[in-house]
């Protein structure tokens, strides 16, 4: 399985795989798509062997420049979007 925000993006990268390559679209700052997605990827797979938390966000600037919501959007990917997917991938891989 893999994925991204933007779904051309696996499409494109992938597409040697072919039907090997289950590709979907996640947010990972949405708890319920994680959990779609890995629905998705046991139901085609039957299981789940390894998990790459591969998605970040950056800011650049200076601190006092940044706004909370540009700073709490850097905590919502790279923190809690991975607390999102380990939640919902840890279960399958026990």
């Amino acid at each position: 399985m893999g994925t991204a925000r933007d779904l051309a993006t696996v499409d494109k990268a992938l597409a040697e795989y072919g039907d090997r390559l289950l590709a979907l679209a996640l947010d990972v700052t949405d708890g319920s798509q994680a959990r779609a997605a890995v629905a998705a990827a046991t139901e085609r797979f039957g299981a789940i062997d390894v998990l790459v938390n591969n998605a970040g966000r950056g800011l650049l600037g200076a601190v006092e420049e940044a706004s909370d919501a540009e700073a709490r959007a850097v905590y919502d990917t790279n923190v809690f979007g991975l607390l999102n997917v380990s939640r919902a991938v840890l279960p399958v891989m026990r």
